[in-house]
């Protein structure tokens, strides 16, 4: 960035003085130049209110779509006579140190490590 000199900045703001350009600037003069200056400030993309009307409708949706996948597995753990328990631990990445939902108490003293020592 350039460093004026107080002689160059007083030249400087002498000449604009002279010049006026703040005079001649007009903006758009035909109706086409103003339709095309009126755009300026338009967003498009995804910062746009139809692209965030999309993306608040697409997290609605999936919050939705999940809500039925759990409703279908309850009622399909509802006919198996299963209780979630019983179909967890039967997981292999589940099997290992699966803390017992009908325990709450590992949740309650906000250990996440089932028969883990409470922290101080």
């Amino acid at each position: 960035m350039r460093h004026w000199t107080p002689e160059e900045r007083a030249r400087q703001s002498a000449a604009i003085r002279k010049w006026k350009p703040w005079t001649s600037s007009t903006g758009p003069r035909t109706a086409q130049g103003k339709s095309r200056s009126a755009l300026n400030a338009t967003k498009h993309g995804f910062r746009s209110r139809a692209g965030i009307e999309f993306f608040s409708l697409l997290t609605r949706h999936r919050a939705f779509l999940r809500a039925v996948e759990t409703r279908i597995r309850m009622e399909r753990l509802q006919k198996k006579k299963n209780t979630p328990n019983e179909l967890l631990k039967g997981h292999p990445a589940k099997r290992a140190n699966f803390p017992d939902l009908a325990d709450k108490t590992w949740y309650i003293s906000g250990n996440l490590v089932p028969n883990a020592p409470p922290e101080p």
